[in-house]
């Protein structure tokens, strides 16, 4: 399986978009903003596209990595062999996980070839530590798509699966803090909210890599009114406003490095979880 990812023709796909989506998020800001904007706080405006485009290369590559080869028989075939589940799912996630590594490592590249072409200087320690951040969230969708593929009995239950999962995390899941305010309240979030309703919104791994990435990422400044996810800081994920939402102090569950550890639980738990269920199924 990890041989068949790695020479799947959709990894040129995979490269070529996030090539072309890293240079535009490191460009179009420039022309938009213009000389106010520096290189290291474009970085900011990275956050948004690349995130969205790790997501979907992430849970598409991985979806089908053991419910396709489940589905058309040939997982029987190799379970024949001297190979077990346990390394199925470990060399699914490797393969699966190199691939969109890959993906991510040229983007990277090309914002690394574009930031001082673009903006004059190349800001060395903000983007390592973007890099890294993306990483871990790049392989922490691809644990949870491949963990989903392992728990389903077929490639259609995981496509729906992920599919359902992206939907949520992307355009559904603003509503679940508001709504556990509302049942815990009866009263729906004000200016300022209780740290646990950011807490709740920072559990899955999309709010969670963004606070994370724009509290580490320097701030754009008040004066850049380009739209871009946490690039005015203005809300309970962006660092620069957290202090101003909460009604107390900041508590440590939402200091950034938290973000880092719900995506190692992104990383592990589907796994686990896909693995354990895996093992006990009826092929």
């Amino acid at each position: 399986m990890t041989l068949d990812a790695r020479r799947s023709k959709g990894v040129r796909a995979v490269v070529g978009l996030f090539a072309v989506v890293a240079l535009a998020a490191v460009v179009i800001p420039a022309l938009v903003v213009g000389d106010s904007l520096t290189a290291d706080r474009a970085l900011v405006f990275l956050v948004s596209p690349l995130e969205l485009v790790v997501a979907l290369v992430a849970l598409l590559t991985g979806y089908g990595a053991i419910a396709g080869p489940r589905t058309g028989g040939q997982l029987a075939l190799v379970l024949g062999l001297p190979v077990d589940r346990t390394a199925l799912v470990v060399g699914a996630f490797v393969g699966r996980s190199t691939v969109v590594l890959g993906g991510v490592a040229v983007g990277l590249a090309v914002v690394a070839a574009a930031l001082p072409a673009t903006y004059g200087v190349l800001p060395v320690r903000p983007l390592v530590t973007f890099g890294l951040l993306l990483a871990l969230f790049a392989v922490a969708l691809t644990a949870l798509a491949v963990g989903t593929s392992a728990a389903v009995a077929s490639r259609g239950r995981a496509a729906v699966a992920v599919v359902l999962a992206f939907a949520c995390f992307e355009f559904f899941w603003a509503v679940v803090p508001a709504g556990a305010y509302y049942l815990v309240t009866g009263t729906l979030p004000g200016a300022t909210v209780p740290a646990w309703v950011v807490l709740v919104h920072r559990l899955q791994p999309v709010t969670a890599f963004e606070a994370t990435a724009t509290a580490w990422l320097p701030s754009v400044g008040s004066s850049v009114q380009l739209s871009a996810s946490g690039a005015q800081a203005a809300g309970p994920t962006a660092g620069g406003g957290l202090a101003g939402r909460l009604a107390g102090p900041t508590p440590s569950y939402l200091d950034p490095w938290a973000g880092v550890v719900t995506l190692v639980g992104w990383t592990a738990i589907p796994l686990v979880v896909g693995w354990h269920r895996f093992r006990r199924a009826d092929l």
